[in-house]
């Protein structure tokens, strides 16, 4: 690859890339492999990008905006280009009071999406300070990942036929089919997000999605090709990552099972892992199996949560970050991945793949997916043997055993995750995967119809 040409890129997305965030880290994954000054990123979060390459942001936030529409700031200057430090690791700590605005909003997530989409309605985020900054970029190309927010396509579609470049898309979670019971305006929203889709997927040269039941579930509904492409890893840099020293030393003679969950604790994850505790307490008791479950997140929990998360077998540990990230789960016994069984969460996560199953699979361990049968990660996890599944599908005994059988049998977790990590070789290897994915941006335009 290193006699191609690489594509200029302008990135547009909600969140800023980044090496530990999920949206963030799928995006920097993809484009790795480019040149520093062949990408730059256009984002709309309050977030401060993270990169040990890319250099070239520009940040819009709603604020610049508004204070745009209010003529508190220069039209022709809204948004700002972003100037980082490379390798620099952030914490994306927020005030108490922003962690109350953002709890509201969430709870009322119509009423922000509806809010949004308003701001952006209008032109004043379009500001001469912005196409400045893209002409001097001048892309070949856009990149953009789209979510639930109509005004982030708009605004992807209007740059793209305004510079006159190709347009992109990927998408990682459904908004579209998760339709609510009894949620008029919830519901509303969704049928203009299937029209803003389908305007934006005619208009793309390609669609890119996150795993094979997106691609299907979508291809069924607006009748194009969509290409699945899942988190990339780099398969030898886990292998040459030794895993934590104490733990290693010592896991052939400890008594201690280490169950290891690192992520996100949102979407009420948080609960399933106190329900797994409950499970795993009751086959401690009839076993006297020793068994730790440690529990790592960058975001921290609130106090009330975090008492839950520190009851036995439970240990609230922390962040971590880089290749501590990799020792501390290659030095596990088993590694846990939860899904929400809440009916808004498992609506909203059905067809998303978390981007730790890859990275999960990479350590060579066997995973404890615990979480509905029908969301996507939990069916990758079951239908490639990458480790066990505690889902809805099997009564509370037949769990129990399955989870007890696990804990006893150290032959058969090293069996599945030797299983899973050859099945990492050949999905999510980053090598092969950029390959194809910068021969779909190098293309020459052809018919859309031909290609979706």
């Amino acid at each position: 690859m290193e006699n191609i040409k690489y594509p200029k890129v302008l990135i547009i997305s909600h969140n800023a890339l980044s090496l530990h965030f999920n949206n963030g880290k799928t995006l920097y994954s993809l484009f790795k492999d480019f040149p520093n000054y062949n990408v730059a990123q256009l984002f709309f979060q309050d977030e401060i990008p993270e990169s040990d390459k890319f250099s070239t942001y520009f940040k819009l936030t709603d604020v610049d905006v508004i204070k745009n529409v209010f003529k508190l700031k220069d039209r022709d200057i809204c948004g700002n280009e972003q100037k980082i430090k490379l390798g620099e690791h952030f914490n994306y700590e927020m005030s108490k009071y922003k962690k109350i605005i953002i709890n509201i909003l969430r709870n009322n997530l119509f009423l922000l999406v509806l809010l949004r989409n308003l701001i952006y309605k209008l032109p004043y985020w379009n500001s001469k300070n912005l196409n400045i900054w893209i002409k001097n970029f001048s892309p070949d190309a856009i990149f953009f990942l789209g979510g639930n927010y109509k005004f982030s396509f708009n605004i992807a579609n209007k740059l793209a036929k305004k510079y006159n470049i190709p347009l992109y898309i990927y998408i990682t979670d459904d908004y579209i089919f998760n339709k609510k019971k009894h949620a008029f305006f919830t519901n509303f929203q969704q049928k203009m997000l299937i029209k803003t889709y389908k305007k934006a997927f005619n208009y793309a040269k390609y669609v890119f999605v996150i795993g094979d039941q997106m691609a299907k579930d979508f291809s069924n509904f607006f009748n194009k090709k969509f290409i699945p492409i899942m988190n990339l890893i780099e398969i030898e840099k886990y292998d040459s990552i030794k895993c934590d020293s104490i733990k290693c030393d010592s896991i052939n003679n400890t008594d201690i099972i280490t169950i290891v969950f690192i992520g996100g604790l949102h979407l009420n994850r948080w609960k399933q892992i106190v329900n797994l505790s409950n499970i795993l307490n009751k086959i401690i008791e009839e076993t006297s199996i020793n068994v730790n479950v440690e529990i790592y997140s960058i975001t921290p929990p609130e106090d009330d949560i975090l008492q839950q998360l520190n009851k036995k077998p439970l240990f609230y540990k922390g962040k971590l970050f880089g290749d501590e990230v990799i020792r501390k789960m290659k030095s596990a016994d088993l590694l846990l991945h939860v899904e929400s069984d809440e009916e808004k969460y498992r609506q909203l996560t059905r067809l998303s793949v978390s981007t730790k199953i890859s990275e999960y699979c990479a350590c060579k361990k066997c995973i404890i997916a615990y979480g509905p049968n029908e969301v996507a990660s939990i069916r990758l996890i079951e239908d490639n043997n990458l480790g066990i599944t505690i889902t809805d599908s099997f009564t509370e005994e037949e769990n129990f055993n399955k989870l007890k059988n696990l804990l006893i049998n150290k032959e058969l977790r090293d069996k599945i995750g030797l299983n899973a990590y050859n099945f990492a070789l050949n999905n999510f290897e980053a090598k092969s995967t950029r390959k194809k994915f910068l021969e779909y941006l190098i293309q020459k335009n052809e018919n859309n119809n031909s290609v979706m």
